[in-house]
């Protein structure tokens, strides 16, 4: 009996403990379930395994259990994979020994439709944990939003009772002014601003305001005997007001002295050379009362610019023009220049350039200059015809400026203080402006000089002669270069000549080479064979951008010899596998011409005699062509200007002799012998003109259509008041060149060609 009651009491125990811990299992949440169940095809599934290769290595299954998921568009972070891996492995095993059992085409066709139709349940458990503490997370992230939309509740509430509280001590206010008898009287506006509250508008007001006032009390002190001539009193801003009786009456001293036109003159200048906008004026002129109001300023501004009459280009470019006719007239109309007439006749230069302003920009800026001017040679002397935004090409220059370029063929005489002048005109420009305007291809081809017909391979060969005015020894003619242009491009007569020239009132012996240009082209070239000496001594095969150009000995000897000269900003760089470095300046240019010492640079050059011979004789040619020079000397000049050439051809290549070189050696004399010093042609000027331009259309403008517009107006407006607004200089600069003090130095002396 006992042992009966003893297993009795041992089942009714283990009952109890079993109902103990079913009752501690939580019950199954159906929105958090333990896992997760996917349905995925048998096709998609075989897709994987052909993608793996049929290798079931851990890092396969998982690539393949993540593809499951993202197709399901579920994250890969929130489950646990280890409990999934077998099955899936196990899964992905038998469709491919299923496959790889059927060895006809037909059977696995069968069984890829049937695969198509299957679907597998994959079962993913979740890695946050159990399915309370999901859910619990779950309601912790949406207190979190309940409280942050709180937050920003109470916020707006705290700004409402900001709001209330102002509003209601601004009612109280009313309320205890309204109270008081005396502050309800008509006209009464409550509490008075303060000085520091009034805009400087309010302060003008109230201060004619008090001087009103104080003319009606002087008006009733006037009287027999008694006479009252000048009150003073202090503005709120600790100015002193001086209000004065006279014959006329009472009237303010201060504001009788109205601003006159040169004050305008002067500000507008001011404003024009320090890019001082009318914003910025406007908020100098409000704190210091005694300069002129910005809209008179403005006014004048709009005056001024009524004065230089433009005209819209038209067409498919953007840009603007001025009658040139009717600007040589104003020019000459000015006594001082009276100078420029010689017998009747007055000669003009038109030039042009391509500039850009930016990277997307390309302007072309064309200019006349008159010649015999003291400042022809400089930005003051080149008065800017046209803008224009387009390419530089003879095309494009002829269709935008085609109203100009007809005015200009036109132009014969003028009249100039009821005396008729005649107009004998000119070309310039660098020779890439020059070939576009005339009609001649470029410098690649054969006949690329635009004066004669020198053939490219004749260039060094300095027996030949070659003229710009003589037809039996090749020069061109206006008409030839129209007949050329009009034969087949396969035609050995044709000469390079692909259009009419654009100027064609022009004979071909008036256009001018830039002197400039010439200097530094060449320069260009003898610093070039110098360099690649160099550069061939280093034996330079291939380069990468890992390179060490400190290996390179004798071309880092060049890049210090140009440091030594105080041209720090100039270093050799790689680019594209090619060492590149920038161009020299025309100023870098001679004092490397001043300064070169080739026996430091290339001690082991078979040549060095003759490149120095060649660096010296330059450095004289040049200087030679900044001077007048006789008939004899001419000769003597063109002569050693063919040695040079010649030596040139010897120490480097015939074919390294470049258009500058010939035109150098053959029509730079002609010019010198018709027309005297090319000081006078050079574009030193126009090129000091392009760098404003751009500058002002960065500075000046708001880079709009009218851009342009207002870059011809800022020129035309410091042309007049320049004479007028410019101030004299503490002292006088005596230029080393022409020893005059006229305000130049020897850098932008007018007797020097570059």
């Amino acid at each position: 009996m006992d042992h009966i009651l003893g297993s009795c009491l041992v089942l009714i125990i283990i009952c109890t403990f079993f109902s103990c811990q079913v009752e501690a299992i939580p019950p199954v949440d159906p929105n958090f379930p333990h896992f997760v169940e996917i349905d995925v095809s048998d096709s998609f599934l075989f897709t994987i395994v052909k993608e793996i290769h049929a290798h079931f290595s851990a890092d396969n299954l998982r690539t393949a259990l993540r593809r499951i998921l993202v197709r399901h568009n579920m994250s890969f972070e929130n489950f646990n994979f280890d409990l999934s891996l077998t099955a899936l492995e196990s899964k992905l095993r038998r469709l491919w020994n299923s496959w790889t059992s059927k060895r006809s085409g037909a059977h696995q066709k069968n069984l890829t439709k049937k695969w198509a139709k299957s679907v597998y349940r994959l079962k993913v458990s979740h890695k946050t944990g159990t399915p309370t503490k999901r859910r619990l997370e779950e309601e912790v992230n949406k207190e979190k939003v309940k409280r942050r939309q709180l937050e920003k509740d109470f916020v707006k509430v705290n700004d409402r009772l900001a709001k209330c509280t102002e509003e209601n001590c601004e009612l109280e206010r009313k309320v205890i002014r309204l109270s008081n008898p005396v502050k309800r009287k008509k006209g009464s506006r409550g509490r008075a601003k303060g000085k520091k509250d009034c805009s400087k508008s309010q302060k003008r007001r109230r201060k004619r305001q008090k001087i009103e006032s104080v003319k009606e009390t002087l008006k009733d002190l006037c009287g027999p005997g008694l006479k009252p001539c000048k009150f003073y009193f202090e503005d709120e801003d600790g100015e002193t007001v001086t209000v004065t009786l006279d014959e006329n009456g009472v009237f303010d001293e201060k504001e009788l002295l109205k601003v006159t036109e040169d004050d305008l003159d002067h500000m507008i200048y001011i404003m024009d050379i320090h890019y001082i906008t009318d914003s910025a004026y406007h908020e100098i002129a409000q704190r210091y009362s005694k300069l002129p109001r910005a809209h008179a300023v403005i006014r004048r501004r709009h005056e001024l610019n009524e004065t230089c009459e433009t005209f819209d280009v038209g067409g498919d470019y953007e840009g603007v023009y001025r009658s040139l006719k009717s600007h040589l007239i104003s020019n000459l109309s000015d006594p001082s220049k009276s100078h420029l007439i010689e017998d009747g006749k007055v000669k003009i230069k038109i030039s042009g350039d391509g500039t850009r302003a930016g990277t997307k920009k390309h302007m072309i800026n064309v200019s006349y200059t008159i010649i015999g001017e003291s400042t022809c040679a400089s930005e003051r002397g080149n008065y800017l015809l046209a803008i224009v935004q387009c390419p530089e090409t003879g095309e494009s220059i002829q269709k935008a400026l085609k109203n100009l370029i007809d005015e200009f063929n036109s132009l014969t005489s003028i009249e100039v203080n009821g005396k008729t002048i005649e107009v004998e005109k000119f070309l310039g420009g660098d020779l890439k402006f020059l070939n576009q305007v005339t009609g001649i291809g470029g410098f690649a081809s054969i006949f690329s000089c635009l004066w004669c017909k020198c053939p490219k391979l004749d260039r060094s060969d300095v027996s030949k002669d070659w003229s710009m005015t003589d037809v039996n020894k090749g020069a061109r003619t206006v008409e030839e270069i129209t007949q050329c242009s009009q034969k087949a491009k396969s035609s050995k007569t044709r000469y390079n000549c692909n259009t009419p020239p654009i100027f064609s009132s022009i004979p071909v012996h008036r256009i001018i080479p830039d002197t400039l240009h010439l200097f530094l082209r060449i320069m260009d070239q003898l610093v070039y064979q110098l360099t690649y000496f160099l550069q061939t001594c280093d034996n330079i095969v291939r380069l990468t951008p890992n390179t060490n150009l400190q290996n390179c000995t004798n071309l880092m000897r060049f890049q210090t010899f140009v440091k030594d000269l105080g041209i720090s900003d100039w270093k050799y760089e790689i680019n594209d596998s090619k060492i590149q470095a920038r161009s020299f300046t025309g100023p870098e240019h001679r004092r490397i011409l001043a300064n070169i010492d080739l026996d430091f640079l290339i001690p082991n050059h078979p040549k060095l005699a003759q490149i120095k011979s060649l660096w010296a004789n330059f450095k004289v040619l040049v200087g030679q062509l900044n001077s007048t020079l006789s008939t004899v000397e001419i000769d003597n000049f063109q002569s050693s200007v063919k040695s040079w050439v010649d030596l040139y051809s010897r120490v480097y290549l015939a074919k390294d002799v470049t258009p500058y070189m010939h035109v150098f050696a053959y029509h730079v004399p002609e010019i010198m012998r018709m027309y005297g010093n090319p000081t006078f042609f050079c574009q030193q000027g126009l090129e000091k003109l392009n760098d404003l331009v751009t500058k002002w259309y960065f500075r000046s403008t708001n880079f709009g259509k009218a851009s342009l517009q207002q870059i011809m107006f800022k020129q035309h407006r410091l042309r007049l008041l320049e004479e007028k607004c410019k101030r004299a200089p503490k002292w006088k600069v005596t230029c080393s060149i022409c020893k005059k003090q006229d305000g130049h130095n020897k850098r932008t002396c007018p007797s020097r060609a570059f």
